[in-house]
């Protein structure tokens, strides 16, 4: 009977979730390019991570550590996300709270959804494995071995999470929180050591579960076998997290679970997508309080700017480029610490290939984040006297400007670091950010005409992105050329002059379109 009702609470949550199929075969076709779009960086970074392993004279004790601290971070993520208590959506309050369903029966049955929905995101991690496993020539009883070590942490994180969730639910005390914010600040100290030679703390010397986790992955793919007291350590911490959850799941935390709208992540509608939106804009609103608009302003096409500007601060649009260049940092910096300058594809080139994807992507979400924020206020100004093609104008110098400032600051900073030439990429940049921004906005305002208004975002974001992509390939022949032959600064700054004034004018092509179309909307 008890897994009767569990199964049925699984089919509900799941039908849910997957509900906006049948409204919209759209979403079919999202999934499947968030699928294929995945599949270059995966096996790229499968590429990366072999030549990793097969270099001669590896440091596996340096692997460890850098490994073990990645983990570490992915743990510390998942607890500073239970600091927020336990969540459930209103249709759980209103049809499963209300009815005779125990709060264990409910965690189990939420346990098995949440791992059912998420394997459509995941799927890239299931690939990059069998990927790596494929190119190592690991064995089949390894490759077991260590599918079954990721699912065993995979379930103790799970388990800890929504322990530590209704813990926090149930007690709401300062107390709680700071210790964990202590223990993750505590647990992330040994990373320390992989930026300074010197620091005492790391991971190999403490029982931390990354560790046991990290040594016992790179024990298999460079032995075939794993240490016994490495497994026992991690069986340790999933008995531990396991006995929790099963006595916190006794306890009654309805009625002190916070309650949250529903949203699925295929529904493509412009309610929901603005729904989103909204969200985000009560949780950046604040960071744009500092700025404010002067209405005398003697340039209209300043005012216009820093207004953009402003909403762009206000709604999160900033916040996402800036944290998609700190993941690249990230990732660049992780290289570097692994030995990747000894490896068989130069770091540089990395480097450029980052950036190339990155400068593509980031006019894409300005542009998209603009369409659900200020869509359904256009008609204030274009049905003033304002010149609509001053709006058009002001929003695209905005795009390009923060599509190049913000991985600029990056690049300049990772040049540094690596000891490479910014020129090339700040050209690519530029010129991905101004042709990009102008293709996109173009696009968009395009499809705002009389019977276009309906289409899906990501459709049009899909089509700009091809375009894009389609222009700029003498940019990225240039940029491939001149990293191949290892070409100088001198002759890449006469090759990036041609470029830039081919992208102003691809720019001033459209910018001149999007004038023509932004009258047209249909408000």
């Amino acid at each position: 009977m008890s897994s009767n009702v569990i199964l049925d609470i699984y089919k509900l949550k799941l039908k849910v979730f997957f509900g906006s199929f049948r409204a919209s075969k759209t979403s079919l076709a999202l999934l499947a390019l968030y699928a294929l779009g995945f599949l270059p960086s995966v096996f790229g970074f499968s590429s990366m991570i072999t030549s990793a392993v097969k270099q001669e004279n590896a440091n596996i004790d340096l692997y460890v550590e850098n490994l073990a601290a990645v983990i570490s971070g992915f743990i510390s993520v998942i607890l500073l996300l239970a600091l927020r208590g336990c969540t459930a959506f209103e249709y759980e309050q209103s049809l499963i709270f209300t009815s005779p369903v125990t709060p264990r029966k409910f965690l189990f049955a939420s346990l098995l959804a949440d791992l059912t929905e998420s394997l459509p995101f995941i799927h890239p991690i299931f690939i990059l494995f069998g990927a790596t496993v494929y190119s190592l020539s690991i064995k089949p009883l390894s490759t077991l071995m260590m599918f079954s070590i990721i699912i065993l942490f995979i379930f103790m994180l799970l388990f800890l999470k929504i322990s530590i969730s209704i813990i926090n639910s149930l007690y709401r005390r300062l107390w709680l929180k700071a210790t964990m914010l202590v223990l993750v600040i505590l647990s992330l100290l040994p990373a320390l050591a992989g930026f300074s030679a010197g620091f005492p703390l790391r991971y190999s010397l403490l029982p931390h579960p990354s560790t046991f986790l990290a040594r016992s992955l790179i024990n298999i793919v460079y032995s075939n076998s794993s240490q016994l007291m490495d497994i026992i350590g991690l069986l340790s911490y999933f008995i531990f997290s396991l006995a929790l959850f099963m006595f916190v799941s006794g306890k009654n935390f309805f009625q002190h679970v916070a309650y949250i709208p529903f949203v699925s992540p295929f529904d493509t509608s412009m309610r929901v997508q603005t729904l989103k939106m909204e969200r985000t804009i009560k949780t950046f609103s604040r960071t744009g309080m500092v700025f404010t608009l002067n209405i005398e302003s003697k340039s209209l096409l300043g005012f216009l700017m820093k207004k953009e500007m402003i909403r762009m601060l206000r709604d999160g649009s900033l916040f996402s480029v800036a944290f998609l260049y700190v993941i690249m940092t990230v990732v660049m910096s992780f290289m570097s610490i692994s030995g990747s300058r000894e490896a068989e594809i130069p770091i540089h080139a990395f480097f450029i290939f980052f950036i190339s994807a990155y400068s593509l992507i980031v006019p894409l979400m300005l542009v998209s984040n603009w369409r659900f924020s200020e869509f359904e206020n256009i008609w204030i100004p274009l049905t003033s006297s304002l010149d609509p093609r001053i709006i058009a104008k002001a929003l695209l110098y905005d795009l390009t400007l923060i599509a190049s400032l913000v991985p600029a600051v990056v690049v300049l900073i990772l040049s540094v670091i690596f000891s490479i030439s910014p020129l090339l990429p700040l050209v690519l940049i530029a010129s991905t950010s101004i042709v990009g921004s102008s293709t996109n906005l173009y696009l968009m305002i395009k499809f705002f005409g009389k019977k276009r208004r309906s289409t899906p975002s990501f459709l049009i974001g899909w089509a700009s992105m091809l375009l894009s992509g389609l222009l700029l390939i003498p940019t990225y022949a240039l940029t491939i050329l001149s990293t191949y032959l290892k070409l100088n600064d001198a002759i890449n700054v006469f090759i990036s002059i041609p470029l830039l004034i081919y992208s102003i004018f691809i720019m001033r092509y459209f910018l001149k379109k999007t004038g023509e179309n932004i009258i047209n909307i249909e408000v």
